[in-house]
């Protein structure tokens, strides 16, 4: 996920919300402890966790979406991607 966003000029400081997939066969709580351990200091974003049945791509173990905030300057620039 961190080279994903690089690629947008964004940091998981910037991330403020998380909405996770999870396969129904998954450890919630072994994965969402994962994620908050996962580079994002002392700032956790908000996250929600989704229970499905499997996902589309079964080769995916997890599918998160990540919302981000950026200052206007790094939109700007190009790099970030603005859906709306």
């Amino acid at each position: 996920m961190q080279a994903a966003l690089a690629e947008l000029g964004v940091g998981l400081g910037d991330i403020v919300r998380l909405r996770i997939l999870w396969p129904k066969h998954l450890n919630i709580a072994k994965a969402a402890r994962a994620i908050r351990e996962g580079g994002f200091n002392d700032l956790v974003p908000v996250m929600t966790a989704v229970v499905v049945k499997e996902l589309i791509v079964p080769e995916l173990v997890i599918e998160i979406e990540a919302g981000a905030i950026v200052d206007e300057a790094r939109r700007e620039s190009g790099k970030i991607c603005d859906h709306g």
